[in-house]
């Protein structure tokens, strides 16, 4: 006795069945390599950093603020997420920078602290995609707590504009 799917196809259901197979595997492969390109708090993409360095941030509290941490590597692009103008705050000899993002005539700020190399003078102003800055001294931790290298944070911004 040979079975049928139905009618019109005269195909047997072992194809069928084998199909729904497939594409149940194909889903289920599509969902571990969506959630496998998720890392950190799975926050998304942040603007800021480069792929695969853009997903590891990790929600934490900074300086008494809510802030994004990461742990980059030496060499990591800090990247321009909007158009504005850029301000830096420097710790005499250690290397490290506190730089500012502004948007021109408002008084929001995206500010990232770490241990950079910085491109741009004071006051300079840059396009969305400019390199800002290179992390050069990477494995300096400024944020024990959550092993971070890297800490982001705004003032009268909205924090999810930064992510892609």
């Amino acid at each position: 006795m040979e079975l049928k799917c139905c009618k019109w196809c005269g195909k047997k259901c072992w194809m069928v069945l084998a199909i729904v197979v497939v594409v149940i595997v194909a889903v289920l492969a599509g969902l571990y390599f969506y959630k496998s390109q998720v890392a950190g708090d799975g926050l998304g993409c942040i603007k800021l950093l480069s792929y695969p360095q853009c997903l590891g941030g990790k929600v934490i509290s900074y300086m008494g603020q809510p802030a994004i941490g990461f742990n980059v590597p030496v060499g990591t692009h800090i990247v321009a997420p909007f158009d504005g103008a850029y301000f830096e705050e420097a710790m005499e000899g250690q290397g490290f920078v506190r730089m500012e993002l502004g948007i021109p005539d408002t008084s929001s700020l995206v500010t990232i602290t770490g241990y950079h190399g910085v491109i741009l003078n004071n006051g300079d102003t840059f396009k969305a995609g400019d390199v800002l800055g290179v992390m050069d001294e990477g494995r300096m931790i400024i944020h024990e707590e959550s092993n971070s290298n890297l800490v982001i944070y705004v003032t009268d911004y909205d924090f999810g504009a930064l992510f892609k």
